[in-house]
């Protein structure tokens, strides 16, 4: 059909969502939205949640990650405690990376707009969380970190943390 991506209809009995993704149909059961905050405090290593397990610990081995399921952060640019959430509409922050045009300034980006960018199904953009500091988002779980709590040269020690999905 010509209907544009992120379209959606849910089935008649509300129990499943069917989206259209681009040339795909996607149907998936509709969960309950899940609003939760969790408050992680400074001595929790392991977390539970809806979209996962994350694991924490403060190291000294600064050495920066393979991939997008592990983040480090600047230690001394955190303050606890941190709260993780499902992102919402209005939310934003600096991708690591994203300069804007002609400058070496960093660029802001709502998440909204950095998810359609990554062409994620709107299955996904809806069970995507946020770890915050001191209400600036440091952590688009499982995509990108935000520039300001990345490693430097300077940093001495960082905040590891693991993402494990479900």
């Amino acid at each position: 059909s010509s209907s544009e991506s992120g379209r959606y209809l849910n089935a008649p009995d509300q129990q499943y969502q069917i989206v259209k993704h681009r040339h795909w149909f996607i149907i998936h059961p509709l969960s309950e939205k899940n609003n939760a905050t969790i408050i992680i405090t400074e001595n929790e290593n392991q977390i539970s949640f809806a979209n996962g397990a994350l694991t924490i610990e403060v190291t000294d081995k600064l050495k920066i990650p393979s991939t997008v399921h592990t983040a480090l952060l600047d230690i001394e640019k955190i303050e606890f405690p941190l709260v993780l959430r499902r992102w919402k509409e209005g939310d934003y922050f600096y991708p690591l990376g994203l300069k804007k045009k002609n400058s070496q300034r960093v660029g802001k980006k709502k998440i909204a707009r950095f998810l359609i960018d990554a062409k994620l199904p709107k299955s996904e953009k809806d069970n995507i969380w946020v770890i915050e500091s001191n209400q600036k988002i440091c952590w688009v779980v499982g995509h990108r970190i935000d520039e300001r709590f990345k490693i430097t040269p300077r940093t001495k020690k960082a905040l590891h943390i693991q993402w494990q999905s479900k």
